[in-house]
């Protein structure tokens, strides 16, 4: 289902295909289909592939991606974006977007770094 999907060039097929290939350890085809989702407009796929590059040490493409995530209006996004930024130390931009992500809904945005 997910691979003919992709086929068809479905960008939100290639989000849940990406993160079935990240669960199962494949992450270099998890990083091919996610970037065609993000090529595609999928805000999703965006944040899974900006995950998948700050679990492999690439915060500046991780921070790019989940921006455009952010941009395209996936909460998680933000969220992510601050878990990232929190780990830099980045502290002050971290809260900023976790009450961004609180505020469009994403449930697992930290309600502080304290």
């Amino acid at each position: 289902f997910f691979v003919e999907g992709r086929r068809l060039g479905d960008p939100y097929v290639s989000g849940h295909l990406g993160v079935l290939y990240s669960q199962q350890g494949r992450h270099a085809e998890a990083e091919e289909v996610l970037m065609d989702g993000h090529r595609l407009g999928n805000a999703e796929a965006s944040t899974h592939l900006g995950v998948l590059y700050s679990q492999q040490g690439r915060h500046a493409e991780a921070e790019e991606v989940l921006m455009d995530g952010r941009r395209l209006g996936d909460p998680d996004a933000s969220t992510q974006l601050g878990v990232l930024y929190s780990q830099q130390g980045r502290h002050a931009e971290a809260e900023d977007v976790f009450t961004e992500g609180r505020r469009l809904g994403d449930p697992q945005a930290p309600t502080g770094l304290g």
